[in-house]
């Protein structure tokens, strides 16, 4: 299989729930939250076809769902 034939993706799971740091994931960081700079550096990674989102159905999560679309990747 070629390089052209191959797509390489990263995946970025992200939830508010946690058992140790509630909602870390929006923890203010840099110019935004933790997620925000996650995602930023994410999208720098050379030959990186597609970014996706992983997150729960639950509506404490909305955020970030919300995010991803700001950003332009998949969230599921």
């Amino acid at each position: 299989m070629s390089y052209l034939e191959q797509r390489i993706a990263a995946v970025i799971f992200a939830r508010t729930a946690s058992s140790r740091i509630e909602k870390k994931m929006g923890y203010p960081f840099s110019s935004g939250c933790v997620l925000d700079y996650v995602i930023q550096r994410v999208k720098k990674i050379p030959h990186l076809d597609v970014v996706i989102l992983a997150t729960t159905v639950g509506q404490e999560d909305d955020w970030i769902e919300k995010i991803s679309k700001t950003y332009d990747i998949y969230c599921f």
